[in-house]
């Protein structure tokens, strides 16, 4: 507003929207935000934060959303616009990425904290913390002492 002062432009144009709930808030957010950005951008944790919550707010469960599809069910959530809702593979594609790396994003969502450093850091690739999290808690545990020794600090599952 200052700028358009000092520049002596007398009108400044505003939107001026009206939400019926706080999702649809955060889903203008959301949607705003990638498409200013060109992708969803972030981290591989926050990447898969927006997209669960993405499919949180388009209704999309177990793959499909609650509307249609082959995971129809009886009980919609009358407070999604049934025109909002998508399928996992749709939200995949408006991400510009497959739905096995969507599911793997969202699967990074849940890593641990140690883990989580351990990627930011580098020391630890996207592809070996999805291994980590896929593989039994056997392997995990044994995968965290090696490198605690190799690094120095404790690492926990919880």
């Amino acid at each position: 507003m200052r700028a358009c002062k000092e520049l002596g432009i007398p009108e400044i144009m505003c939107e001026i929207k009206t939400y019926k709930d706080e999702d649809s808030i955060i889903k203008d957010l959301l949607e705003t935000n990638i498409r200013q950005r060109g992708d969803i951008g972030g981290s591989a944790k926050k990447v898969g934060r927006r997209i669960m919550e993405l499919e949180r707010l388009y209704g999309i469960k177990n793959g499909g959303s609650e509307f249609y599809g082959n995971r129809h069910t009886e009980n919609i959530d009358l407070t999604i616009n049934s025109e909002a809702l998508k399928t996992q593979e749709q939200l995949a594609q408006e991400l510009g990425m497959s739905v096995d790396t969507l599911q793997n994003y969202k699967m990074l969502a849940d890593m641990i904290p140690e883990l989580e450093e351990l990627m930011d850091t580098g020391i630890v690739t996207k592809s070996t913390a999805l291994s980590m999290i896929k593989t039994n808690s056997y392997i995990t545990n044994r995968i965290y002492g090696v490198l605690e020794n190799f690094y120095g600090y404790r690492i926990s599952l919880f």
